[in-house]
């Protein structure tokens, strides 16, 4: 009987932890959702690179997930910590050196990107 009851507590631990490569997968997926939105969607960034929308959101996705399998030896002590604060930080910190080297050289010096330059600056279009 004993046997039954700590096998069944051992398999409750384990079921606790299962959830928690969820919640980076899931937090990974909003990262990335995120990071497409606020780079890909970019009035700016359309108008002042010759990057495909398409061709943005895959290539970000694709270093998100290459920087998350960089960082899965540090994962489970970063889960630990209860706060997403860190994995965000070295997600970020590791993705933006490699996108700044994909984009270097794709500007554009359009009117247009001038324009959304502007705006985003706050001055007024004239």
């Amino acid at each position: 009987v004993s046997v039954v009851v700590l096998t069944g507590l051992l398999m409750s631990e384990e079921e606790e932890q299962k959830p928690q490569p969820i919640r980076v997968d899931v937090m990974f997926e909003l990262m990335s959702n995120q990071i497409v939105d606020v780079v890909c969607d970019a009035p700016e960034f359309r108008a002042c690179f010759d990057v495909p929308h398409a061709e943005c959101s895959r290539k970000l996705r694709r270093m998100l997930a290459d920087c998350r399998a960089d960082m899965d030896d540090e994962l489970p002590e970063l889960i630990r910590s209860d706060e997403a604060d860190p994995i965000i930080e070295r997600a970020y910190a590791c993705v933006i050196p490699k996108w700044d080297s994909l984009i270097k050289n794709r500007r554009t010096e359009t009117e247009e990107c001038l324009r959304a330059e502007r705006e985003a600056a706050g001055e007024e279009d004239t």
